[in-house]
């Protein structure tokens, strides 16, 4: 198949609990961007059951046009029935590009997909664009333990690649914006599914919490010890936050890899980042682009956060913020 037979940018956005995850919308935005610079269609894909609620909404983030795979087969994900429903779609109308959130079930879903197809992966990117003279996709991506950004570009087609979560701010819905929805047949049966959903259990998942906190309280090497992230988790119960760390204490054990921020960890867009004892490396500082608010408190003065924060304190962690957690419980105390 020639790859002029291949067209159109599709974005398979994944269902949550009765929502689409924000993963899907933001990558949106961007698919909006290269359908555009293609002069081809955006097209959004959705699986799952009884699903049809979705579609203006992805229209209005963009799309002009939404595929949806609707069965009870797809109630909850399975392996078997999502990659032969996305793999027979893509054999039927041939997109040129895929992109699919870097979600658990996303990074499950994405490699087994591609091998069906014989077509190459591009995981976890952080950035995706068009090349002006071959236009293909590049897909961005750090490697070498973040301390290099790798551009890939993939010959086969379609072009297929995961997309971290907060890579892309969400563009403002268009609700005036019109589009075809088409609802596809399913082809799979409960007999093609090999596993069997016996029962969920809610638990606590520290990356999930960090990837939505509209708060995050972040340390790094200068809080000296481990122990002082008390401090960190006591300001973070107070203002409703979660707390994350650099790289450079998961490296040191201080905290887990789900806790890390920055290129090799997670990219977070909270309302207000509080960086504690952070130098604010390029790589920690692309995970954090998207937050609105940043605060850096460090005892060095010429430390690069600065240079990016919209407000900085110089100072002692050990002082700062009991000061800062006993003016926050002041303030609540008088509401």
């Amino acid at each position: 198949m020639a790859k002029q037979d291949y067209r159109h940018v599709w974005v398979y956005l994944e269902c949550g609990s009765d929502k689409l995850l924000d993963v899907g919308l933001e990558i949106m935005s961007q698919g909006r961007v290269l359908a555009d610079e293609l002069g081809d269609k955006l097209i959004g894909v959705v699986i799952g059951r009884q699903i049809s609620r979705y579609a203006q909404e992805i229209i209005a983030a963009g799309a002009d046009q939404v595929y949806l795979i609707d069965g009870l087969e797809y109630q909850h994900y399975t392996t078997d029935a999502y990659s032969a429903a996305m793999t027979d779609l893509i054999r039927q109308d041939k997109p040129a590009v895929l992109m699919i959130g870097a979600t658990r079930n996303g990074r499950d879903l994405a490699p087994r997909v591609a091998c069906r197809l014989q077509t190459g992966l591009t995981a976890d990117c952080t950035g995706v664009r068009i090349d002006s003279s071959t236009r293909q996709v590049v897909w961005q991506r750090p490697a070498y333990g973040g301390h290099i950004m790798a551009e890939i570009i993939c010959d086969q087609q379609p072009q297929m690649g995961t997309i971290r979560p907060n890579t892309f701010q969400k563009d403002q819905p268009n609700h005036a914006r019109v589009g075809q929805v088409v609802v596809v047949p399913s082809k799979v049966r409960s007999g093609d599914i090999r596993s069997k959903l016996l029962s969920i259990q809610r638990g606590t998942d520290s990356s999930s919490m960090l990837r939505q906190a509209d708060i995050i309280i972040a340390g790094g090497r200068g809080l000296g010890k481990r122990e002082n992230f008390a401090l960190l988790e006591q300001l973070a119960d107070v203002l409703g936050g979660a707390v994350g760390a650099s790289r450079a204490v998961v490296d040191l054990g201080w905290k887990s890899a789900d806790y890390q921020i920055g290129q090799s960890g997670h990219f977070v867009a909270p309302k207000l980042y509080i960086a504690c004892g952070i130098s604010g490396t390029v790589q920690h500082l692309a995970g954090v682009a998207n937050a609105e608010v940043i605060v850096a408190i460090n005892h060095d003065p010429d430390a690069p956060i600065f240079k990016v924060a919209d407000y900085g304190v110089i100072g002692d962690l050990q002082e700062v913020l009991p000061a800062f957690i006993h003016e926050v419980l002041a303030l609540k105390s008088n509401q």
